[in-house]
């Protein structure tokens, strides 16, 4: 048992120090990117390793934000507009006791709780979270901004920009986001609601 507890501590210390101390390692982000089978009005987030979505993390909070306008700004919302205030119109946090190095001690062991997930739906709490800020509705023509946080980790996403637009007839239509400039080269994306 000492043996394992030794082993628990080197390990953690040891991949602490390598984030840290290495030349050119650094934590680095992960990325979001917006399911495209998800509701229209009730997206889907999803966080990634790398930027072409291929490895799923776990996530460990997620923050959706509104951005407010002055009573000047008038017209439509662009992905590329900047932000100067928000509003918080979700907050959800995965529930953890103890602390990051804790919790990595614990899982070395087997010690598994209930599982965090790495995809959440807006509005939606699955279990072993908790909900800080309430789901409010989202609102088309709106610009939206989304954070999100990797379970146990330093990791964290880069924001991830969206509006839901309408069509010609006041009809939801399509969902446009934009994560960073140099990962999607400016061009927006879209889902379709058929």
């Amino acid at each position: 048992m000492k043996n394992r507890i030794g082993i628990a501590i080197i390990a953690v210390i040891s991949i602490l120090s390598s984030s840290f101390f290495v030349p050119g390692c650094s934590i680095g982000s992960a990325y979001i990117l917006i399911d495209s089978r998800s509701d229209l009005m009730k997206p889907t987030f999803c966080l990634y390793w790398d930027p072409y979505f291929q490895e799923q993390l776990d996530i460990g909070k997620i923050v959706v934000c509104k951005a407010l306008r002055s009573s000047e700004e008038k017209g439509r919302w662009e992905l590329d507009a900047p932000v100067n205030t928000d509003q918080k119109v979700w907050q959800l946090e995965y529930k953890t006791s103890g602390f990051f190095i804790f919790n990595l001690i614990k899982r070395l062991f087997g010690h598994q709780p209930s599982s965090p997930v790495s995809c959440l739906t807006y509005g939606e709490v699955p279990p072993g979270y908790e909900e800080k800020v309430k789901a409010l509705p989202l609102e088309p023509e709106e610009l939206y901004i989304v954070w999100m946080e990797q379970h146990d980790s330093l990791r964290e996403s880069e924001p991830l920009k969206f509006i839901i637009r309408l069509n010609g007839t006041g009809v939801p239509d399509r969902l446009e986001y934009r994560g960073r400039d140099y990962i999607f080269d400016g061009i927006q994306y879209y889902l379709r609601l058929y």
